[in-house]
């Protein structure tokens, strides 16, 4: 047997509808954002996270690093077996290590020369010159 609504019950039901649509917009509030130590809560909980439940693993890499400098942009493709290895301690605690075994550089093999020169944190700021006050105050 077949349903069939009849033209005032259509109408109500198409003002109900309408009225539930008229109506949740105005009631719907849109969420807070989070605060900030509800954010680095998460953070740390996604870290802890990590830091007990993921497992050795090693995957290939492609990677592409473009420098845009003027006149010339740069561009450097490295292709590399990443690995991550979980060491267990004796007092119940691990470890994460990561290393990377770069293969082909630009589509050449690697040549295996240790990279030379500071680390990222140990370079100087590019505006810090030893003559600038800047420079003084970060030294």
């Amino acid at each position: 047997m077949e349903a069939r609504l009849t033209p005032r019950n259509r109408r109500l039901a198409f003002s109900a509808l309408a009225l539930l649509l008229l109506v949740r917009p105005a009631s719907a509030q849109p969420p807070s954002p989070p605060t900030l130590d509800e954010i680095l809560t998460r953070l740390e909980s996604n870290l802890q996270h990590c830091e007990t439940a993921v497992p050795t693993f090693f995957c290939d890499e492609h990677v592409l690093s473009r420098l845009n400098t003027n006149p010339i942009p740069s561009e450097t493709i490295t292709d590399s077996t990443f690995r991550l290895k979980r060491t267990e301690h004796p007092d119940g605690t691990s470890t994460l290590d990561e290393s990377r075994d770069v293969k082909k550089v630009n589509g050449l093999p690697a040549s295996g020369e240790d990279l030379t020169g500071q680390p990222p944190s140990a370079a100087p700021s590019p505006e810090a010159s030893p003559s600038s006050p800047s420079a003084s105050k970060n030294a």
